[in-house]
């Protein structure tokens, strides 16, 4: 429309930001910087496009994408939480290609949210642009911060994580926090990986037998072809690229990066075609290994034992820190810190380790408060002995 006009709408919201890009951004020049940020917009946004996302905003080096507006979307929570899913797997590959020239590798946070905006055109009399108005954004915007704190990739809120089909995704239950003060306690999950692949994720719209549907938009061709305008290192940070040398054959790393980015295509294309009459496996055409609980869900997609065991340990960790979560709330703080306690000593793992720095500071706390309290008791009693 050419109006300015809101509707309301249920969507889905998904925010995405770089680990620490601004350190990163510090440490290269702007060629590099925008060579890198060219790239990683460009595969993260193609597979947004892949499930039938709408990109709303690119702000500075976050994403901000919603579902379900202004055309209607199926189950839109579950198309963000495999985007996310993909997109750190799509990273996998990205990371490779950078490491052609030694630009070091990114690192992603996400965070999603399912909730009612206000949807449509905002702006003035003069200009105007698509967008949405209301909690839901600035939700999903906390989510993706909160992702630091308890140093896991991708957030959830309740409300998505309920609105997802039964069994299509593995989550845990991470805490239960108040976003805001007004607000009720919600619940965050941890988005861990697919029970499942499911084909009606994908934009059926698009042209599936397309090369050009499926390949990444290259914007920066003439730069990463042999025959293109680079022939000499000049075009490279020095200091972020310390092995690109005038004497190294620039045809010859061009052609390695240009390989990279063709593994990547075809793990793109595997979201959307049948090759040989077997889909493509995510990862395998990158060269990067399933998440484990897949392999445990369906032990046929793979041989390897070892990614099964992998699974197995680590539901069963998350198992265990539902309890200690649970037994945290519940105020029990002593058999909190024991189940953390054998988690870490099986395995690191973030949450748990954020879990027992605060059970332990509550527990200080509350033992600190108990021997004031027999204290300033037992002065008490001492006084009224003298009287």
């Amino acid at each position: 429309g050419t109006r300015l006009e809101v509707s309301r709408r249920m969507v889905t919201i998904m925010c995405t930001d770089i680990k620490g890009f601004t350190s990163i951004s510090e440490r290269l020049r702007p060629r590099d910087l925008l060579y890198m940020l060219m790239r990683y917009f460009s595969v993260m946004m193609r597979v947004v496009e892949l499930y039938g996302g709408i990109v709303l905003e690119i702000l500075g080096d976050g994403l901000i994408v919603f579902w379900n507006a202004p055309d209607t979307v199926e189950d839109h929570p579950g198309k963000a939480c495999a985007v996310a899913l993909t997109q750190l797997e799509a990273l996998s590959g990205l990371n490779g290609e950078y490491g052609v020239y030694e630009l070091p590798e990114l690192s992603i946070r996400i965070g999603i949210h399912t909730g009612s905006s206000l949807v449509g055109n905002i702006g003035s009399e003069s200009r105007m642009k698509y967008g949405c108005l209301g909690d839901t954004k600035q939700v999903a915007m906390k989510l993706e911060d909160l992702c630091k704190y308890y140093g896991v990739d991708v957030i959830c809120s309740s409300s998505t994580k309920n609105m997802t089909v039964p069994s299509r995704f593995f989550f845990r239950e991470l805490d239960y926090v108040q976003l805001q003060p007004d607000a009720e306690q919600m619940t965050l999950y941890e988005v861990i990986c697919r029970e499942e692949i499911d084909d009606n994720d994908i934009d059926s719209t698009r042209d599936a037998g397309s090369r050009d549907s499926l390949s990444v938009r290259d914007m920066a061709s003439d730069a990463l072809t042999a025959s293109g305008s680079v022939n000499t290192a000049s075009h490279f940070s020095q200091q972020s690229v310390p092995s690109i040398h005038s004497h190294v054959n620039m045809g010859d790393l061009a052609n390695v990066a240009t390989n990279r980015r063709e593994m990547l295509h075809r793990w793109l294309a595997a979201n959307m075609q049948e090759t040989n009459g077997q889909r493509l496996e995510r990862g395998e055409a990158i060269g990067t290994p399933r998440l484990a609980c897949e392999a445990a869900v369906n032990p046929s997609r793979t041989n390897h034992s070892n990614r099964t065991a992998t699974a197995e340990q680590q539901r069963r960790i998350i198992g265990q820190y539902k309890k200690a979560l649970k037994a945290f709330h519940m105020g029990d703080l002593t058999r909190c810190i024991q189940i953390v306690n054998k988690v870490l000593e099986e395995k690191e793992d973030p949450p748990s380790r954020k879990l027992l720095e605060i059970a332990g500071e509550r527990k200080n706390q509350a033992e600190g408060t108990a021997s004031d309290e027999a204290e300033a008791s037992a002065e008490q009693q001492k006084e009224m002995l003298e009287l």
